[in-house]
């Protein structure tokens, strides 16, 4: 660890009865075992019972005695986390130097991308074990993850200064806008009452269908599969993460809302590349349609991006529910088709691409084929059974 960290980490040490000591230290080099001049390349926790642990198993020892990194603690019981977890100590240990307090980690690919092609592939294996609904949430939180470390660690300085701002962004901010959230330096926003009961609403709104979709079931499975859909979506992304971006706002931190009035949209373009599920649609625009716009054209691009969402939405849905492979990908295929319709010569003539018309354009190709993403046996074997077992608590 170094000097910068410790620093920064020394109150969390203090309360949980941990003493910070140099590796200098004589006595710590005596219970190491280490030689005149021979460095201790990891951190390392002495217990008073004379245990001596290393490395990310130190970083876990330590967090037990942390009331809230009990997340962290509970992730690290899933097979195989804890070996990744290591792997990556390693190499962040390997490439880690602190020179005057300013310290930084040396980029590596490997390292950025690792997390989104493991941790996935380790949900894949634990999810033939499992019920169909938590396979789905072990993959939708595994990609979730991965997202989060490559756009922390492609934003981050390493320095270790910021370590309460990375702690915000990894574990209490959906959004994957890190460069923003992580530098923003501006003036508090302060926000209205308005804003907070209008957000608020929209939970209790999204509680209240979610719940009701249980009742419903047995009249249309379908239906009631689709409501369960919608509040969740009012309650996760429409009001909890809301509520979070208000928060992050009034303490001065760039966090705008993941999503941005979207059935306000009056075009395809602008409902999913700037107002639904923006964390989303960031992340794509970053990796899939910067890079091949430049590679070869905005066109190329725009479909590319569409399929890569459906692959995605394909993982999280048709894989747990064991069906309908394909139909996700064809239905944000559908969504490309609808860009270019929009901006065609003809659409704009007929208005297609603005006010009353664009806007109803708009909402039936998103909302016509949803049966195409939002499989039936994804309802059946996935969406109801977890609706099911929450209304059972």
């Amino acid at each position: 660890m170094c000097v910068g960290l410790a620093g920064r980490l020394a109150g969390v040490f203090d309360r949980s009865g941990y003493c910070v000591a140099p590796q200098q230290t004589p006595w710590v080099r005596e219970r190491l075992g280490l030689t005149e001049g021979e460095p201790l390349t990891e951190l390392c926790v002495l217990s008073p019972s004379g245990q001596v642990v290393g490395g990310a198993d130190a970083i876990v020892f330590v967090a037990r005695s942390v009331w809230w990194a009990w997340p962290f603690v509970a992730l690290t019981h899933i097979p195989g986390v804890m070996i990744i977890l290591r792997a990556f100590y390693r190499r962040f240990a390997a490439n880690r130097h602190c020179i005057s307090n300013a310290c930084y980690v040396r980029r590596s690919k490997p390292i950025a991308w690792g997390p989104l092609v493991l941790l996935p592939a380790i949900a894949i294996a634990v999810g033939q074990l499992v019920s169909p609904w938590i396979f789905m949430w072990l993959l939708a939180f595994s990609i979730y993850a991965g997202c989060k470390w490559l756009t922390w660690y492609q934003a981050s300085s390493g320095c270790c200064s910021r370590c309460g701002r990375y702690v915000q962004y990894l574990f209490c901010w959906p959004g994957m806008d890190a460069h923003r959230f992580l530098n923003s330096t501006g003036p508090r926003t302060r926000m209205t009452t308005v804003q907070w009961a209008w957000s608020i609403f929209k939970v209790a709104i999204g509680c209240g269908l979610f719940f009701a979709a249980s009742r419903f079931e047995d009249l249309d499975a379908f239906a009631s599969g689709i409501i369960a859909i919608v509040g969740l979506g009012l309650l996760l992304h429409f009001g909890l993460f809301e509520i979070l971006a208000h928060f992050f706002q009034t303490r001065g931190i760039q966090a705008a809302p993941i999503m941005r009035r979207p059935f306000c949209s009056t075009t395809l373009g602008e409902f999913w590349g700037r107002c639904w599920n923006t964390a989303f649609s960031e992340l794509l625009r970053q990796h899939v349609f910067l890079p091949l716009s430049r590679r070869f054209n905005p066109q190329v691009a725009t479909v590319a991006s569409f399929f890569a969402s459906g692959l995605v939405h394909d993982l999280v849905i048709s894989l747990p529910a064991g069906a309908g492979l394909g139909q996700p990908t064809l239905y944000f295929l559908i969504q490309a088709l609808g860009v270019f319709v929009q901006r065609t010569a003809v659409a704009k003539a007929m208005g297609l691409h603005r006010g009353p018309v664009g806007w109803a354009f708009t909402m039936a190709i998103v909302i016509a084929p949803v049966s195409l993403l939002f499989t039936p046996p994804f309802i059946v074997r996935v969406v109801l059974p977890f609706t099911s077992w929450i209304a059972a608590w």
